[in-house]
């Protein structure tokens, strides 16, 4: 780890990939799982400073630790060396470096997920989609509320929404799948032939559930935007009638927050969506209980409280301004605010020997 901390590249290349391979090999972050129970507090906090140092390259500007940290951790999450909650903090991370605009630098990258994800989820769909979907609402606002100047605002969130949500459907057994469109959407379907697939929605069904609950808990516009631009993409197919009941009880209390114009069109066409399909099943009572309606508020409340407590964290860890320090006199009399001061004094003081004397005043004039 300390090679990784302050070694030259070279070395710093080196201990990354052999650090991935200890991972792999020994299975030791979902041994930290097991292990936590028994109070083995010291290899617990070494594996867990290990994982965070290595997660960190993947934010990293040099391509060569980039590649190599994106190919280590498409292995781990292939191999199920991950537990759950580090698994998707991964996931999320690699779901917004896949929708990065194509260039040279990142081409190598681009390749390794377009390959990665589908074959993450092929060898166990319901786990890995889930993990997928859970990751999908955070990376969109995540994306949304990045700063003009960081490279997530570079995210192409319409071809990003394309490829995951496709993704996120459970295609019939002996039914030939579609084309799989590439991250690039420069092959396959586009969105509006989302409705011809068949297959099983269910992770479309939750995964607007969770952006609604988002969507309903923010205040940032570009997030509500792109929820919204989101929410108008997903399909249903089968949907049951209490899930319809609870999206249309949300998308409702939605409609009135937001605030930006492409938002207010997409959330109206889900709510469209959501009405049209209300009526095709015929739901005799399409309101909620208010035990129902109470238990979604109260999920929306924590969710503000939550955003509150991170925010607070975050601003509780960043560091403090270095103290001022006090100027010796030298410094204070060099200083551009103390020449004018001087200046001025100057002024004045030769305009009152001016007055004494009987002379012009120094007003610049000649």
């Amino acid at each position: 780890m300390n090679a990784l901390k302050h070694d030259a590249l070279p070395l710093q290349y080196l201990a990354l990939k052999i650090l991935f391979d200890l991972v792999q090999r020994f299975n030791l972050m979902n041994k930290v799982v097991e292990d936590r129970p028994r109070k083995r507090i010291a290899k617990t906090e070494s594996v867990i400073e290990a994982f965070e140092l290595i997660k960190c390259f993947l934010h990293s500007e040099e391509e060569s630790m980039l590649t190599l940290s994106v190919e280590g951790f498409t292995k781990l999450l292939f191999l199920n060396r991950l537990p759950e909650k580090p698994a998707r903090e991964v996931l999320k991370t690699l779901m917004l470096l896949s929708a990065f605009p194509a260039d040279e630098k990142n081409e190598k990258i681009r390749q390794i997920l377009i390959v990665f994800f589908p074959a993450y989820i092929s060898i166990a769909p319901k786990r890995n989609r889930e993990n997928i979907r859970k990751a999908f609402t955070t990376s969109i606002v995540e994306a949304a509320t990045a700063p003009k100047d960081s490279l997530l605002s570079t995210v192409n969130l319409t071809t990003f929404m394309e490829f995951f949500l496709w993704e996120l459907v459970v295609q019939d057994e002996g039914k030939e799948k579609k084309q799989n469109p590439g991250i690039d959407g420069s092959s396959g379907r586009s969105s509006a032939r989302l409705s011809n697939i068949q297959g099983s929605t269910l992770h479309h069904e939750k995964l607007a559930e969770d952006m609604l609950l988002e969507l309903a808990s923010t205040n940032n516009l570009k997030a509500e935007k792109e929820l919204c631009r989101a929410l108008a993409k997903l399909i249903f197919i089968g949907t049951d009638g209490d899930t319809l009941k609870k999206l249309r009880f949300l998308s409702g209390h939605c409609s009135g927050k937001v605030k930006d114009k492409t938002g207010v069109k997409s959330i109206r066409k889900f709510v469209e969506t959501i009405e049209t399909l209300v009526k095709r099943i015929g739901v005799d009572d399409a309101h909620l209980s208010e035990d129902q309606k109470k238990e979604l508020l109260t999920e929306i409340a924590n969710r503000v409280t939550n955003r509150h407590e991170d925010l607070e964290e975050d601003l509780e860890e960043s560091p403090a301004p270095p103290p001022a320090r006090k100027r010796s006199r030298r410094e204070a009399l060099s200083s551009p605010q103390s020449s004018s001061l001087a200046g001025r004094r100057k002024r004045k003081s030769t305009d009152c020997v001016a007055a004494r004397l009987r002379l012009p005043r120094h007003t610049g004039d000649r």
